[in-house]
């Protein structure tokens, strides 16, 4: 009897919303501080990158206030801990968020808007956790490709 070799594939888990919330979550907010003020990473250093379509926007309230969040398919890396996650749903940061609507409204109905996102940490003491998120293009989203893009999760 020949024996069979399963290859196990890592497939990106599900999430039903991605936010720094929920890309980070199993690092807590504590250990992040911690490992700022230790000096085991540094301010700028990118922790999550994040690719993908946006084909529209989902706005809402919370007792948050107002949201605006894309619709489309997205994926991303916690590079952290190397866990990948893909979602219908993303939420970004407001700079973040007011440039990709600025973007989706130079585009035709029924295009779509090709992402690519790297997300930093910026030391701040005045933040009850200690540091702030800080939200870049990977680079010109009108030079990529999905299938391109998705490499740029390993770089």
């Amino acid at each position: 009897m020949t024996e069979q070799k399963h290859t196990q594939v890592n497939a990106p888990s599900f999430l039903n919303k991605m936010s720094m919330k929920t890309l980070l979550g199993a690092t807590k907010k504590s250990t992040i501080a911690d490992m700022l003020k230790e000096g085991k990473i540094k301010t700028g250093h990118v922790v999550v990158k994040i690719v993908g379509e946006v084909q529209g926007t989902k706005k809402g309230e919370t007792t948050f206030g107002e949201y605006t969040a894309f619709t489309g398919t997205f994926l991303a890396r916690n590079l952290i801990n190397g866990e990948e996650y893909q979602s219908g749903v993303l939420f970004v940061d407001k700079s973040a968020t007011d440039a990709i609507v600025a973007k989706l409204a130079n585009i035709n109905e029924g295009d779509v808007l090709e992402i690519a996102l790297q997300v930093a940490l910026q030391a701040n003491p005045d933040s009850n956790v200690g540091y702030n998120y800080v939200t870049m293009p990977l680079q010109s989203a009108s030079q990529n490709k999905v299938a391109l893009m998705l490499t740029k999760l390993n770089d």
